[in-house]
């Protein structure tokens, strides 16, 4: 199977052991939000992070929303500051009960907090959740 398939689902990958599953995105100033991910049914959230690799110096799109459904919603991290290079950690504690754990399917979204003006020249950054699931 090739590994960068555009036709390739984003669906998390569930392997059949009890280990730590990932969900990345690398996103860039360039960008205007979109999917991190599908955190397969049952899914717990045990933790995620905006890694700002180059700060973003849009005059309004340099705070990073990351959430589910919606591109923008903020249940996991709201406003993440992204002007300089910076690690915004969350935890299955700083989430709310319900945003935790899941039994349905779920799609994990990134947007700013601002809408971008479009002056921004630089930022990078790596949204990742970490999420483990009942292989029972």
């Amino acid at each position: 199977m090739a590994t960068n398939d555009a036709n390739q689902p984003a669906l998390g990958r569930q392997y059949a052991l009890q280990v730590v599953h990932t969900l990345r995105v690398n996103i860039d100033h360039t960008m205007n939000g979109g999917i991190v991910g599908i955190l397969p049914k049952g899914a717990f959230i045990i933790d995620g992070a905006v890694h700002v690799i180059e700060g973003f110096n849009d005059t309004t799109a340099d705070d990073i929303n990351v959430g589910e459904g919606t591109i923008g919603d903020d249940e996991f991290v709201s406003a993440a500051d992204a002007n300089s290079a910076a690690t915004v950690l969350f935890s299955s504690e700083d989430l709310d009960a319900t945003n935790r754990y899941s039994a349905d399917e779920r799609v994990v979204t990134w947007g700013y907090n601002d809408a971008a003006t479009g002056d921004g020249t630089a930022g990078r950054a790596v949204i990742t959740v970490w999420y483990v699931v009942d292989n029972g």
